[in-house]
């Protein structure tokens, strides 16, 4: 999911794009190396944006290093917008099951987060 200040978690540390966290360096890491900063690093194999090198890593093992998830990422995710809308804020997802991850966590109460009507 990317952060879009529609979730605000209540960390006491918060920056003035609206993210918090339970920790101060954490906070400062984010604002010298995160906010407002365009990301640096581009994946070389489909041009997917990244603002650290871990991130980008983790992507590239993710979606290349096997031929069926490579075959998969080609055909359902290169170059597509995501299609999955939560109704509720509105953020879009390219799997449905990250959506239903999404609104489990950050959008139904606890006691009826295993009866989602749409599984």
């Amino acid at each position: 999911m990317t952060w879009d200040g529609r979730h605000d978690l209540g960390y006491k540390h918060k920056c003035d794009c609206g993210r918090s966290y339970k920790q101060l360096h954490t906070l400062r890491r984010h604002k010298k190396y995160e906010c407002g900063t365009v990301p640096a690093f581009r994946c070389p194999f489909c041009g997917s944006m990244h603002k650290h090198r871990f991130d980008m890593n983790k992507h590239i093992k993710n979606a290349y290093l096997a031929k069926s998830t490579l075959r998969r990422h080609l055909k359902l995710e290169c170059g597509k917008n995501p299609t999955h809308e939560c109704r509720i804020c509105g953020l879009f997802f390219k799997h449905k099951h990250r959506l239903v991850s999404h609104l489990k966590s950050w959008h139904l109460p606890e006691d009826s987060k295993n009866a989602l009507p749409f599984e």
